[in-house]
């Protein structure tokens, strides 16, 4: 009896499928050590590879912290000012030079050196006689100040619906609107008729 021959009459030859399987296998395990040596020495001619992390923790961000926010420092930025024509009321937007240098940047100066906390946290004394204390600096809704200047701010396609107030003084006032912890300055209102009626 031939010698791969069993006593059952089967072969101990690997069959067709088991042969391929085994070609297969040989090829990967030839091929790995190739690969790896293409990792440790890229070729000259191959362009090295990108690597971008990624981080393992996503996080979605609703919305910002207001208690962290608080605790920054005011920025300010004048770039995106509305400094073009004059108001209904006989006031320029283009606050000029000397207005400029003398009542609005120092005072953003001033608020600079100050938290967002600090600054919302000002008070003003109301009334004749310094009754109640109100907010000096705050924000307000677009919607409630004048109809001319919610007019003005669909024009030059203002994008916040939450306006902020800083009050220079008696009647002076700044607008703008907050990004974190920048204010951009938008208006300098030296006669109060962004919003004529204050009753905060």
């Amino acid at each position: 009896m031939p010698p791969w021959r069993n006593i059952t009459g089967a072969s101990n030859l690997p069959s067709k499928a088991e042969k391929r399987a085994a070609r297969k296998k040989a090829k990967e395990l030839a091929r790995q050590p190739n690969e790896a040596r293409r990792i440790e020495e890229p070729s000259s001619l191959s362009r090295p590879k990108q690597v971008i992390e990624v981080s393992q923790k996503k996080e979605v961000r609703v919305g910002e912290n207001p208690n962290q926010i608080g605790s920054m420092r005011m920025q300010w930025n004048s770039a995106r000012s509305d400094r073009q024509g004059i108001w209904s009321w006989g006031i320029a937007r283009d606050w000029g030079k000397q207005a400029w240098d003398s009542e609005i940047r120092p005072k953003l100066d001033h608020f600079a050196t100050m938290t967002w906390n600090e600054i919302r946290g000002a008070r003003v004394k109301s009334g004749p006689r310094g009754g109640k204390s109100r907010a000096s600096h705050h924000e307000m809704q677009l919607d409630v100040i004048c109809s001319e200047a919610q007019s003005r701010a669909a024009e030059i396609e203002l994008i916040a619906d939450i306006l902020f107030r800083f009050r220079l003084g008696t009647a002076k006032r700044l607008w703008g609107y907050r990004e974190r912890e920048i204010f951009h300055l938008i208006w300098y209102d030296p006669t109060h008729q962004i919003y004529p009626v204050d009753p905060n």
